[in-house]
Parts: structure tokens; C-alpha cells; sequence
């Protein structure tokens, strides 16, 4: 894994890339979050669930990742970078091992689901360059019910601004 932007960058043309995050606040619980970008930056949709259960920060982030694959797969996305913050995953995926824990197990689904997707790329993004994603988490955990859009929300918009801005 080489090293990564601090900005956004948009996939190639003809690719989509969503980002992902998880937040972790002890006493509250997890949230994920995901946002799939076409090569012009345009959100096409987005996403933000709080969880249910005790998850360390890399378990949430692999449930994320699981979560925007799927989404992935249910809109016909089969083209994709899926971008996360959180390198142990992203090494997790690059490199499986066997592991028998549920992190190993949530890893062996992405890798699976990642297959049937088609061309699946996994790469790692540095926080400053996960802003949207981040964001998204932080908002789940004021929503009562999982919640997804196909439009930006008000609560990300700048930063999806930022990220166009930086991008060129």
C-alpha cells in the first residue's frame, strides 16, 4: 500500500468510488457511513446507519466496506474503487490471511462480494481525503433508523465542495 492523497481524488471516467467510515464513541455505539462518487465527483448516493452491538473501530470499518459493496451490488455499480481510512482493513483485504475471528469473517464476505462485483479495487485514503464519509458517520448517530439518499445532504455538502474544489 503506497502512500495516499490528503485530498479527494475521483476515480478514472467510467469508474464510481464510494468511501466509506465507521465512528466508534464509547457509551453510544458504532455508526457506518458511504458515499459513491462518479468520475466527476457527482454523489449518486449515500448512506449512514447506526449499529447495534460492541465492535473495536477495524470491526466497524470492515462492516462498512461490507455495507457499500452491497449497496454497490444492488444498484449494478460493477465498476469500483471502494475507499476507506482505515489501513489494517485495506491490508486485511489486500493480504488475507486465515483468521478465523468475525473480522476474519467479515473480510472473507467483502472478498467474496468484491468478486461477484467484478472489478473491484480496494484502496486506502487517508482521513483528510475521507472527510465526506467521516462526516456522514458523525450525522448517523442522530438518526433514530438507518438512513440512505440519492442526493448530498446538507450535513456534507461542503465538504463535497471542498472535495471538488481540491480535486481540480
Amino acid at each position: 500500500m503506497g502512500a495516499a492523497s490528503s485530498v479527494w481524488k475521483p476515480p478514472a471516467a467510467g469508474v464510481w468510488k464510494i468511501n466509506v467510515d465507521a465512528s466508534v464513541q464509547r457509551g453510544v455505539g458504532e455508526s457506518i457511513a458511504g458515499v459513491l462518487r462518479n468520475s466527476s465527483g457527482v454523489v449518486y448516493w449515500c448512506f449512514a446507519n447506526r449499529c447495534v452491538g460492541i465492535f473495536e473501530v477495524y470491526v466497524a470499518e470492515a462492516l462498512t466496506l461490507e455495507k457499500g459493496l452491497e449497496l454497490g451490488r444492488m444498484h449494478g455499480i460493477d465498476n469500483v474503487v471502494l475507499e476507506s481510512d482505515s489501513q489494517l482493513v485495506i491490508r486485511a483485504l489486500l493480504h488475507p490471511k486465515l483468521d478465523l475471528s468475525y473480522f476474519g469473517k467479515v473480510i472473507r464476505n467483502i472478498s467474496d462480494q468484491g468478486r461477484l462485483l467484478g472489478d473491484v479495487i480496494f484502496s486506502w485514503a487517508r482521513r483528510q481525503a475521507n472527510t465526506v464519509a467521516h462526516k456522514l458517520a458523525c450525522f448517523a448517530f442522530s438518526c433514530d433508523s438507518p438512513f440512505f439518499a440519492f442526493h448530498v445532504l446538507d450535513t456534507v455538502l461542503g465538504a463535497v465542495k471542498s472535495d471538488l474544489q481540491a480535486s481540480h
